[in-house]
């Protein structure tokens, strides 16, 4: 419903601001496994879709937004059906790490065609050659 609505664009306004003004450059929170992370809402459809590029394991993956990030999936992903349970839209629901992981496990979509410019240098790499 709208409330739901307004939430979800209430947190991708934070998370917007806490981009650009709180934390470093190129990194999502202080989390720097995560390269890059995108909410759409598709047009004309209550579907909400989700683009992140991370380096090292799926589970590493999950750690790491549970342990550095869940107040921003939270607040985003309570607003969709299956989420794990919250307290307010914004507390709780990623920081129970298994139903977590069970859910984002459920949602995830295999990307089919995946191209990199470096394919040989890690992430770290790239940022030193870059200055």
């Amino acid at each position: 419903g709208i409330l739901r609505r307004l939430a979800l664009r209430l947190s991708f306004y934070l998370i917007s601001i806490s981009a650009q003004k709180v934390f470093r450059p190129g990194f999502l929170a202080t989390i720097n496994t995560i390269h890059f992370a995108r909410w759409v809402l598709l047009p004309g459809t209550n579907r909400l879709m989700f683009f992140s590029n991370y380096g090292g394991s799926w589970e590493s993956y999950l750690e790491d937004f549970i342990a550095k990030a869940s107040a921003g999936l939270t607040g985003v992903w309570s607003n969709t059906d299956g989420y794990p349970r919250t307290r307010w839209l914004f507390l709780d629901g990623a920081r129970d790490g298994d139903r977590f992981k069970r859910w984002a496990r459920r949602q995830q979509v295999p990307t089919l065609f995946w191209y990199t410019a470096y394919p040989r240098l890690n992430t770290t790499r790239i940022r030193i050659n870059s200055r």
